[in-house]
This record gives structure tokens, sequence and C-alpha cells, in this order.
């Protein structure tokens, strides 16, 4: 039996913090957007009670049985991550709020899939994906059972969008989020290999991701400009357009226009750290940007390592964000993709690897190995020093 309403009720803050005017603006997701048929089951999705050691300790054993050692947010082995007693929404103190779904057979956890949302925002996160391997095969099933509860949620929350930093060196999820969630995948974020003392080659793959989206009302979007590198904008019209997104080339005819206040700089670039991945994303807004120079003085903050695992999240509809890529481009990054209506602006992903990382990733989708094969490409059309 499906019971979303728990679910909802952990989640309601997103509601919540849009005025009462606008929520009655926002468009329904889509029709396209349905929930799968599924047969009688005997398995049950729930929110998780997060103030209950049992449900703590079942969830800590589920990734052990899952993954072994090797899920790469070494958090989840401990019973105490996922207890809080104190919480409605788990880990509310970070500035998000994380509600878990799990799928149980009787009285036992089986299978759990983390949902976070900002505040403030329609966007949603999935996180910590687990099966107890007894159940693997019934891996599709469950998945479906866990996408119904989430359309059911967006269509009553009204999201925008859900995404997914899928862990390539573990590729069954990545094949559940294209045959169950039907996503869209939108980057890749390889394995620095510079990064040596911090990954050894068997952990190398296990740090890569490929950042997967599902965008719920697509259809009622308004189109929109962007300003990219000449020769990205082709290919990145063409991934708007496969999430049903439709963006516009504008010209780069105009020079780029930078403040030159410190306190519009300080604005221009925050960094924020990806828990438990290893990945620091340099959120950048052009227009706020003293100069792209500045991109150097924010990352010098973190040590040699964390650089190699910076990712830069450049807004894209701004007529600066050429010359800021271009600048990115100059100091050892490459594109690595886009990620759209991020805090509601498009932006373009660069980041540090070595081509060979790339190589060595398994992909599931002919969307995806197209991705790939554009980003190797592009490498080798303006070379790839690493740095």
């Amino acid at each position: 039996m499906l019971s979303s309403d728990s679910i909802e009720h952990q989640l309601s803050l997103i509601d919540r913090s849009h005025p009462a005017s606008e929520r009655s603006t926002i468009q329904r997701a889509p029709r396209h957007v349905t929930r799968t048929r599924i047969p009688r089951t005997d398995i049950s999705i729930k929110a998780v009670n997060h103030d209950n050691h049992k449900n703590a300790d079942q969830l800590a054993d589920l990734f052990r049985r899952c993954y072994g050692a090797s899920y790469p947010a070494k958090e989840v082995y401990d019973p105490e991550h996922w207890y809080s007693p104190d919480n409605d929404c788990f880990n509310a103190e970070l500035g998000h709020c994380m509600t878990s779904m799990v799928a149980t057979h009787g009285n036992r956890i089986v299978a759990h899939m983390a949902l976070r949302h900002e505040p403030h925002a329609r966007r949603v996160e999935f996180l910590y994906p687990a099966i107890h391997p007894a159940y693997r095969k019934r891996v599709f099933e469950f998945c479906r059972l866990f996408w119904n509860t989430v359309t059911d949620l967006a269509d009553r929350q009204k999201w925008e969008l859900v995404y997914f930093y899928n862990v390539l060196a573990h590729p069954m999820w990545q094949l559940v989020a294209n045959k169950c969630f039907d996503s869209v995948e939108t980057a890749i974020i390889p394995n620095s290999t510079g990064a040596k003392s911090s990954f050894s080659r068997r952990q190398d793959s296990r740090s890569s991701f490929l950042v997967m989206y599902n965008i719920f009302n697509a259809q009622n979007a308004s189109p929109r400009p962007f300003f990219a590198p000449r020769e990205h904008r082709e290919f990145i019209a063409s991934q708007f357009e496969s999430l049903g997104l439709l963006r516009i080339p504008g010209s780069n005819s105009a020079a780029p226009t930078f403040e030159s206040s410190p306190e519009v700089a300080e604005k221009g670039i925050s960094l924020q750290h990806k828990e438990g991945f290893g990945i620091y994303n340099a959120v950048i807004d052009p227009e706020r940007l003293s100069r792209p120079e500045e991109i150097e003085r924010c990352t010098a903050q973190l040590s040699h390592n964390q650089r190699q695992r910076c990712v830069l999240s450049i807004a894209i509809d701004n007529s600066n964000a050429p010359a800021v890529c271009e600048y990115a481009t100059r100091t050892g990054y490459r594109f690595c993709g886009i990620q759209p209506l991020n805090y509601g602006r498009d932006r373009i992903l660069y980041s540090k690897f070595d081509p060979e990382s790339l190589s060595s990733v398994s992909l599931y989708s002919p969307h995806a190995k197209r991705l790939r094969d554009y980003i190797e490409r592009s490498c080798r059309e303006i070379g790839f020093p690493f740095h």
C-alpha cells in the first residue's frame, strides 16, 4: 500500500515557503508525468520516523549490506546520522529539509531513497539510494513505487524539478533513473586523478558523478535566452531541448561589463561543499563579479586537492557569462555539462579532470554517451593541460 501523506507532512515546508497568492498561479505537473500502474504488492512506501533508534540501525545496516564499505558518503554507515529525535524535517539545521522514503516488507526496511528540498525553492534532490541485496531482483518494482510517490508529491507541492548526483561506480542507479524515472543526463563530473593523495586508483571511478534531471512543468516554462561560449551553444541548446525547455542563444557581441565594487565581488561567487561526495561548487553570478579573476581568489581558500574537486557553476542568463567561461578554460577548467534552473538560473558547469577518467566510466543511455563524447571532443579541440 502506498502512503504519501506522511511524506507530504514532512515536506510541507516547500509549499509553505511560497505565499498563497503565488501558489495559486503555479502550474500543475504536466500530464505526461504520471503514476506508473503497479500490480498489488506486499511492499509499502512511507516516510521513515527519525526519532526511532530501530529505524536508524536498520538504515545503517541497509547501506552496509547494499554497498559494503564503498558508498562515498560515509555518514550513511553511522546510525546517529539517521537519528534526529527533535526534527520533523531531518537535517533542517543544515539549510535544507531531508525526508527518507523507505520501502518496507512487513517490519523490515528493504530499500531507501531520500528527498532533500531547498528552502524557498521548488527543487528537490534524490540522494542516498539503497536496496537490500535479498530484494535486488525487485529493484525496478520498488523504484516505480518510489516514483509514484514522488510524482504525487510533485503535483501537490508544485515542484519544479528533481535532480540526482548518480555515483557512477554503482551503475544500477543510473539504469533505475533511466528506466523508472525517465531522467535526463545533463552533466558528468569526472574524477580528478590529479588529486592522487585523496583517491586511490580503485576509488577513482567512485568519485565520478552523472547529474540527472526531471523537469515537471517544462511545457509551461517561458523561453529564455542563454549566453555561452560560441563553440558550446548548439550542444547546450540541444541539452535544454532534451528536457523540454526552450532556450535561445543570446548574442555575444557586447563587451563584458564587470562591476568594480568589492561589495559586488563578494556577492558574485560563493563556495558550497557537497557533503559526503568530496565536491566543492563555486556558484558564480557573472553580473556580480568585479572581474573573472575573482574565481581564483575565492577558490584559493581550498586546499590543492579540494581545488581539483571544485566545480564552477556559472549562470548563463547574463551576457558576461562567455567571458567568465573563457577565463575558466584558460585556467584549466573544462566544460562538463549544464544544470538547469539552479536556484532559478540556468548554469554551465566546468571542472578540472584528466580525460582518461571519462573513458573509464560506465554509462547506460545513448544520451549519456553522447554527452561524454561531446565533453571528450571539446577537450581534444582546445587541449587539456591538467593543473
